[in-house]
């Protein structure tokens, strides 16, 4: 049902008037648009700035655990490197015929349109509160973890979160009052990831040849001696590469604020993650080259740590160095909550958030911070329950599970719509086999976990709760989407409706209460012909 504010908010623009009280989501579609200010650069600076972030330096010894042996490792590290590659291209695809903000709500709600809006609406949630939120959490940790370990602190972990708290609040605040400032800081910062990822990488290739203090490891000798026959083990250490490539779809987030939308896209993600695919390998044989198997496999976070105080020594190794991951893992943050920001308002503007006329508004700064306000809430909340010990592996496991059920959902209705609209305007069109091979890896991780391990890398948690506290969550969204949509007869729309009543030159249209009631109940479905058709009638006086 409409509220009075939204239902004011159409008759102001009606006369011709904007509501005077507040930026609310009935307002002037055109005004309340993100702007388009992102070139090919910076919007592959936020896509590699996003995958970029604490999985490359601290995730390395969890995946070791999880395989057994170095060379089947580096095999994770590729294959993972491969389906990323997969998924960007399938993505372009998408983001080609739907270049709107958003990502996969955008996409799910296209391919999925029964029951109404429930595979969007059940992505969101999942988004904002186990995947971005959990993302965010562990990287403003592991921002924490490398501080203190410069300054010669290890095993605090609340001092850690500490530094965590100051991390998310201070890049909310930056993206809230300044969306130039935010892609400049990310930018800047990704600079800087690169350039740590390729000192690592140079730096571990001299010292393969013996060209460092760092003794030599031999760990390429025998590389597959220890290797695991576990598949259980194979898909938590596939989790934990994937979580350093998550980003790989960043642009489509904000390709509503992309400039030549689809030629921007196509160069900016294939440009970031091949770039980022050769400097991850590259940096994973450095650490085996430097620092020994058997190190590495008691490291936890920290491998990159040890990978500078062998190669430069305790003081700049040890505590200049560190500081660099550190701002990695910040400027992780900044990228990943620019995106989330953006799905947030999206989500609200939908109505598959309650107070969506709030959460959904653009600032006067020209940016979605009233979404920052549950980004924020969201990831403190994940970032301080969590016990210590196992909580960075089990957060890193936690925040990837859902969101392979919805790449691979994605990607199939991808395929779903090559056969149902094989006439549909497709500026890029991605390979089959690319799509088939994406699909596969992704039923894979969600399936396979069931399967109990035989090495665990959070043995103070049972293997089978990260499957089933996603699962569980995301049943709990589906009752809320069926009481929010099926009980209370549909989504708090009435920003779909207002845009359509712009984009069609509807404006002056005079609609009574019981219209507007109508067209909002409906609206969430206003791509499909019917509603089309009911707004046509409506102009013409005929409903």
């Amino acid at each position: 049902m409409a509220d009075n504010h939204s239902r004011n908010g159409f008759t102001a623009i009606q006369n011709g008037q904007t509501p005077h009280d507040e930026q609310s989501v009935a307002e002037s579609y055109e005004s309340d648009s993100l702007k388009r200010t992102m070139g090919p650069f910076s919007a592959m600076m936020v896509i590699a700035g996003m995958i970029i972030g604490s999985g490359i330096f601290s995730t390395p010894s969890g995946i070791l655990i999880s395989v057994g042996s170095v060379g089947m490792s580096l095999m994770v590290w590729v294959i993972a490197a491969l389906a990323s590659v997969c998924g960007v291209l399938a993505y372009i695809e998408l983001g080609s015929m739907l270049p709107r903000s958003g990502g996969e709500k955008e996409y799910l709600d296209y391919e999925y349109r029964k029951p109404k809006a429930l595979a969007p609406f059940l992505f969101c949630l999942s988004m904002i509160v186990l995947t971005r939120g959990g993302a965010c959490a562990v990287d403003s940790i592991v921002v924490g973890t490398y501080i203190m370990f410069a300054a010669g602190v290890t095993d605090n972990p609340w001092a850690e979160r500490g530094i965590g708290i100051v991390v998310i609040t201070v890049v909310c605040l930056l993206h809230s009052f300044s969306v130039p400032w935010g892609i400049r800081t990310t930018d800047l910062l990704t600079m800087i990831k690169i350039i740590v990822l390729v000192m690592i990488s140079i730096t571990g290739i001299v010292a393969a040849a013996g060209g460092t203090q760092a003794p030599q490891t031999h760990a390429f000798t025998n590389a597959f001696e220890g290797t695991l026959a576990d598949g259980s083990g194979y898909a938590i250490a596939l989790f934990k590469a994937f979580f350093a490539f998550d980003g790989w779809n960043n642009a489509n987030y904000v390709i509503g604020e992309l400039r030549n939308p689809v030629r921007t896209l196509k160069v900016a993600a294939l440009s970031a993650i091949s770039l980022v695919s050769v400097l991850y390998v590259l940096a994973n044989i450095a650490y085996f080259a430097v620092v020994p198997k058997e190190v590495i496999l008691t490291s936890k976070t920290v491998v990159a740590a040890e990978f500078f105080t062998r190669v430069y020594g305790p003081k700049a190794g040890g505590q200049a160095l560190p500081v660099l991951v550190a701002i990695s893992s910040f400027g992780s943050v900044c990228a990943m909550t620019f995106t989330a920001g953006r799905v947030i308002m999206e989500a609200a503007r939908e109505g598959y958030l309650p107070f969506g006329s709030f959460f959904g508004q653009v600032s006067r700064f020209d940016t979605p911070a009233n979404a920052f306000i549950i980004h924020w809430v969201v990831t403190m909340v994940l970032m301080l329950a969590p016990p210590a010990g196992d909580s960075y592996n089990f957060i890193v496991n936690l925040q990837s599970y859902p969101e392979w059920w919805f790449y691979g959902a994605s990607v199939v209705g991808l395929l779903i719509l090559r056969h149902t609209q094989p006439n549909a305007a497709r500026p890029f069109k991605s390979f089959w086999i690319t799509n088939v091979f994406f699909v596969l890896v992704s039923v894979f991780l969600v399936i396979v976990p069931f399967i109990p391990p035989k090495v665990s890398d959070t043995p103070s948690i049972p293997y089978y709760v990260v499957p089933v506290v996603s699962l569980a969550f995301i049943a709990l969204s589906a009752g809320l989407w069926y009481i929010r949509v099926k009980l209370f007869h549909g989504l708090e729309t009435s920003y779909i409706v207002q845009r359509y009543i712009i984009q069609n030159n509807l404006q002056n249209i005079e609609y009574t209460p019981e219209e507007i009631e109508a067209m909002m109940n409906d609206a969430n479905e206003y791509e499909l012909a019917h509603v089309r058709e009911y707004a046509k009638r409506l102009a013409r006086g005929e409903a």
